[in-house]
């Protein structure tokens, strides 16, 4: 990179304080509850294991079963696993992305049915909960 007028002068003595960003700011904490309470689609009833990368609170696996409009926890994992970290589980539960996208892209891992994923895309076509957010 050429170095130009501008850099030279602070020679590294000049720090930055913050920058301006964009992205989403929402957050999973207490998954049990987040998946409990929201409410999804009318789908065929489907199981997932979600296996979560989570660098704060460690990382995680949960079973999901889709049922009758609800989500509720299992306690034995099955063979679809999803293997996503806790920033794009947030986004997946919120309805900012898809599933299947996020596959295509490369941003999740997925081990079984690639289907179930069309069906968790349907299943969380529904606003999620009301959140506050405290900074």
């Amino acid at each position: 990179r050429q170095m130009c007028i501008r850099d030279s002068f602070h020679f590294g003595l000049v720090h930055n304080f913050g920058k301006i960003g964009g992205g989403f700011m929402w957050r999973l904490v207490d998954l049990e509850a987040a998946f409990a309470r929201r409410s999804i689609q009318s789908v065929d009833p489907f199981v997932l294991t979600f296996q979560i990368t989570d660098p704060v609170l460690g990382d995680r696996m949960i079973t999901i079963e889709f049922k009758d409009n609800r989500m509720s926890l299992l306690n034995d994992s099955v063979a679809n696993v999803m293997r996503v970290s806790i920033e794009h589980l947030t986004v997946l539960y919120a309805g900012v992305r898809r599933a299947t996208d996020l596959l295509w892209t490369g941003e999740i891992n997925f081990e079984g049915d690639p289907a179930l994923l069309t069906q968790l895309d349907l299943a969380w076509q529904t606003p999620p909960p009301f959140c506050w957010d405290f900074f």
